[in-house]
């Protein structure tokens, strides 16, 4: 028996709002926005130095979906909050350990919109109860309690995703319980497909 399947992909959508942004997206930014808020959780893997950042922050802004958690590496903290401010108007607020516990009144406030922490620091920033480990294996997601202050995010974006490509780790475990519920999730790696699976 063949099988006749239609290779064809779809047009992109098109962006039909207005965005307030510093600076103009690229035609091609702008179709990647209209799919990120048409669809709401997608995976933006296109190639390094295309804009991803960019086409996150837009469709956050767009979707007025705030307060939004970007979680990334390390390394990348001091760019996330350098591109917030290069493309729009809001305040991002790097989280450390003297925010643990004030993060959500500067939300409150109106003292910032966007909040970014590291993949290493997400335990000690939003968790209050971690179990210990069960064997070899670590603690199942139903047993981790996280502060009641994470329901506040509208929309998280989750940059270098494939570093939550083991579900089995615990930074992916605590990457998916903060994102539950939340209306916007944007994962985003360069590197969508391992080399070898």
């Amino acid at each position: 028996m063949i099988n006749n399947f239609d290779y064809t992909i779809p047009d992109m959508p098109q962006l039909d709002v207005t965005i307030p942004l510093k600076r103009e997206l690229y035609p091609f930014q702008k179709e990647g926005v209209a799919y990120i808020l048409k669809h709401k959780r997608v995976i933006v893997g296109d190639q390094p130095g295309l804009g991803k950042t960019a086409q996150a922050i837009a469709a956050v802004v767009a979707a007025d979906a705030f307060p939004c958690l970007v979680i990334c590496p390390a390394s990348l903290k001091i760019n996330w909050q350098i591109e917030v401010g290069m493309w729009t108007n809001k305040t991002a607020l790097i989280l450390n350990s003297s925010y643990r516990r004030t993060w959500a009144y500067h939300w409150e406030i109106g003292v910032a919109q966007f909040f970014i922490v590291n993949y290493e620091s997400l335990k000690s920033m939003f968790v209050t109860h971690f179990p210990e480990k069960d064997g070899k294996e670590n603690p199942k997601l139903k047993h981790i309690r996280f502060r009641d202050e994470i329901g506040l995010f509208k929309s998280i974006i989750v940059d270098e995703c494939h570093k939550c490509k083991d579900t089995g780790t615990i930074q992916a475990k605590l990457t998916k319980g903060l994102s539950i519920n939340k209306e916007y999730i944007l994962a985003l790696t360069g590197t969508p497909v391992v080399n070898r699976e």
